[in-house]
């Protein structure tokens, strides 16, 4: 599980440092492995929550795109 406040339309410092420090696991498993983008089943799930002191369509896509590799 992790959770971020939405600061200017992405997620919060401390969240993308440690969305970006995960990134060597995503390049090892799609990479370096060369396992098809979406075809391996995963036995853990994950949860995102959010919150944003604005309104607006677009208030997650930041979000949205930067936790894709998690």
């Amino acid at each position: 599980m992790l959770a971020s406040p939405i600061f200017f339309y992405t997620v919060s410092a401390h969240t993308k440092i440690l969305m970006d420090r995960c990134q060597s696991l995503w390049v090892k498993r799609y990479w370096l492995e060369k396992t098809p983008f979406g075809k391996k089943e995963f036995k853990r799930k994950g949860l995102f929550i959010s919150a944003g002191a604005t309104r607006g369509k677009r208030l997650l896509t930041g979000a949205a795109h930067g936790s894709l590799l998690l």
